[in-house]
């Protein structure tokens, strides 16, 4: 359960990372983090 919930919640932060990085320009992203 645990483990399934871990994979999740991995894929998702890679598709929202992949999404952000796509929309905004590099520089704007490497600054706000």
């Amino acid at each position: 359960m645990l483990r399934s919930l871990t994979v999740l919640l991995l894929a998702f932060a890679l598709l929202l990372g992949s999404a952000v990085a796509r929309a905004a320009p590099r520089e704007l992203t490497w600054s706000q983090l």
